[in-house]
């Protein structure tokens, strides 16, 4: 597995998405999570 070097958040009203890139920009983690199961 690569390593994360970039981490973007995406928070939209009703998605909060996670995205993960190495150091040459490639994608290496995508990850959406529905509003419905967020916790804070």
């Amino acid at each position: 597995m690569s390593e994360i070097a970039t981490v973007g958040l995406d928070l939209a009203k009703n998605v909060l998405q996670v995205h993960g890139a190495d150091g040459a920009g490639r994608s290496v983690l995508r990850k959406k999570l529905e509003r419905m199961f967020w916790r804070f």
